[in-house]
């Protein structure tokens, strides 16, 4: 499960886990929500490529599950609200996050996925399951949430519908048999007037007509009751359980007068034009049931007459029935129904396919589209080599750099032949000439010192520092040290301990995962052998990262003097101690290998250790190779 905190305008991620596409209601996504976030209708949207897929949270929602549409990649995700309490339209929006996905080891016939439902079929089935009670609240409670303006006995008052239409005559009941005759009876005295009663006093507030009903007898929900209200109350189920004929009687004085309950609304006049419009509007909706659906944003009175089918028919069809049990709901708070929500359907209907390229698009004619075959034709006759990838890197970067190459040969070869011609002097002792042993030391190393230099031109004025390959282990082991824990490790004896961490399986590169170490271990890696530095000098590596995050790559100052701890040690301790300079480097998310180089912008020009950071974390990196761009400069005489 993926957790978020949503606040102000940003998503703050609070636990996340790897991402795999082929997921089907299966990744769940829950939110938590800070500040005025809790009052908003809120809306989490995600896009991929060109594809927006929106879930609707509602007012309470917290948790919702990741589209199965979206693929391996990179996901866009934000959250807006409204708040449909407001008498002005209140909407609340963030900045995205970035998912990233990445391919799963699903093989084989995919299953049917479920369509993610558009935003507006989505908030119609909220407004559906609200007012039949899904959501476990009163229908009134549902009403002021949905946009009731008005007190509950208004409310309830609004649920009257329409006088049904007059019930057919019954057959002629059969001829009664003639009675007796009665005897005449006495006639009674007259009654004396009584005296004048004195005024009651006012009573308590009673009980809503529901609680009056539950106590006589009334078995069923609120809903339940004020649906009886719409026809003849059926007093018969109240009489049930032994109740006496005198309670039953006292129910009916109780319901009566709320036959004659009047009431008001301040949007009358609004919820009257309505009432007129609907009907004209209701045709309309018959024949173009998805047409309501599409135009209900801008009003009933847009929709359109065209008629088309879909694939879905038989649901679309099943909508007409839907449509006439709301009807009473909807003429008693059309407005306020989609009040906050209107001008969010609005910007959904307004971002229907476009193009920011829409003006371009517009103006393409087929005259250009018959010149595009013409220009095929030139392309295709069009200078080209087979190897021009070669030919478009040659630059005068590379043509300087092979004249140094040359220059350095004659001197290096110079330098040999003149270190040959002493040797054989010394080795056949036939001359008087002095030989300083030193001078042969230096052009010995000088020597070295220029084929370093050729190396480095060889490979654009890099130095290699790791490769990746079969010999990495013996190559390098005695010029990198590792710190794990606060430990030290030569790398032979790191991967001695780690076998996953270079190996024959990621073809000896070096590998951060978590097939060695725990989740977010922190490898220190440290290459203990000095580099000559400027600030026009850069740091080449190729590797490969499970995630974009910024990395730990560090120049450090060698030590002044004698030390008795390994340089990978030292340079722990001064980077722990904020001594060691960082390069700006950041790690980005490929399925491939990637090659970047990060300028050492700033640093003074002398020697420095590389050291860097690996962890075990969504990045997992696979490192290939690393490369500093070192200045050297050597004077031969």
């Amino acid at each position: 499960m993926w957790k978020f905190l949503v606040k102000n305008q940003s998503i703050e991620i609070v636990e996340r886990e790897i991402l795999a596409d082929h997921q089907i209601q299966y990744v769940q996504f829950k939110f938590t929500f800070d500040g005025d976030w809790k009052r908003f209708h809120k809306v989490v949207q995600f896009s991929q490529c060109d594809e927006v897929y929106s879930i609707a949270l509602g007012v309470e929602g917290t948790t919702c599950y990741l589209p199965a549409e979206l693929h391996a990649g990179a996901v866009k995700m934000a959250v807006f609200g409204y708040d449909t309490a407001s008498d002005t339209t209140v909407r609340a929006t963030t900045v995205p996050v970035t998912l990233n996905i990445r391919e799963s080891g699903f093989e084989g016939d995919d299953p049917p996925i479920p369509p993610t439902l558009d935003l507006y079929t989505q908030l119609i089935k909220r407004i559906e399951d609200a007012e039949k009670g899904l959501d476990g609240k009163s229908a009134y409670e549902i009403a002021m949430e949905h946009g009731f303006v008005g007190t509950e006995e208004e409310w309830l008052a609004s649920l009257q519908g329409a006088d049904g239409h007059d019930g057919t005559d019954g057959a002629d009941g059969r001829d009664g048999r003639d009675g007796k005759d009665g005897t005449d009876g006495a006639p009674g005295h007259d009654g004396k007037d009584g005296e004048n009663g004195h005024d009651g006093k006012d009573g308590d507030d009673g009980d809503s007509a529901y609680q009056i009903a539950v106590e006589h007898g009334f078995d069923g929900t609120e809903e339940e009751w004020l649906e009886s209200l719409k026809a003849d109350v059926d007093l018969s189920p109240y009489a049930t359980n032994d109740r006496s004929n005198e309670q039953v009687l006292l129910l009916r004085e109780a319901l009566t007068p709320l036959e004659n309950v009047s009431h008001s609304h301040q949007n009358k006049d609004v919820l009257d034009s309505v009432t007129e419009q609907f009907m004209q509007d209701l045709t309309a909706f018959k024949s173009s049931t998805v047409g309501t659906l599409h135009g209900l944003s801008t009003g009933l009175s847009e929709v359109s007459a065209k008629a088309h089918t879909h694939d879905n028919k038989d649901v679309l069809d099943s909508i007409n029935e839907q449509f006439m049990q709301d009807l009473t709901a909807f003429k008693a708070s059309t407005v306020g129904t989609l009040h906050g929500l209107s001008t969010g359907l609005s910007e959904v209907s307004a971002k229907a396919h476009t193009h920011d390229n829409k003006a371009v698009l517009d103006n393409i004619t087929q005259e250009m589209l018959d010149n595009i075959s013409s220009i095929s034709t030139v392309i295709g006759q069009a200078h080209w080599h087979h190897n021009l990838t070669i030919l478009n890197g040659i630059t005068q970067a590379k043509i300087n750099e092979w004249d140094s190459v040359a220059t350095l040969k004659t001197q290096m070869n110079s330098l040999s032949t003149n270190l040959t011609v002493v040797r054989e002097k010394c080795d056949n002792n036939s001359s008087r000439i002095s030989v300083n042993e030193n001078d042969i030391d230096s052009i010995q190393a000088t020597l070295i010192d220029l084929q370093n230099q050729i190396d480095a031109l060889k490979n654009g004025g890099f130095t290699t520092l790791f490769e990746y390959g079969e010999n990495a282990l013996s190559q390098y082991a005695g010029s990198i040290g590792i710190s794990l824990n606060g430990g030290y490790h030569t790398m032979q004896h790191f991967s001695d301990q780690y076998p996953h961490f270079c190996c024959e399986d990621n073809n000896y590169a070096l590998y951060y995962g978590q097939e060695d170490f725990n989740w977010d271990a922190q490898v220190l890696t440290c290459v203990e052998k000095p580099l000559h530095l400027t600030s026009d000098s850069r740091l080449q590596v190729c590797y490969n990262s499970g995630a974009s995050e910024p990395g730990e790559w560090y120049l450090i100052n060698p030590p002044g003097g004698k030390i008795d701890v390994p340089i990978t040690t030292y340079a722990k301790s001064e980077i722990e101690r904020g001594r060691a300079v960082q390069l700006d480097f950041e790690w980005l998310q490929s399925q491939n290998f990637v090659t970047t180089e990060t300028a050492c912008n700033g640093i003074d020009p002398g020697e420095y250790y590389l050291a860097w950071i690996g962890r075990s974390n969504n990045t997992r990196p696979i490192i290939r190779s690393v490369k500093m761009k070192e200045i050297k400069t050597t004077e031969v005489s």
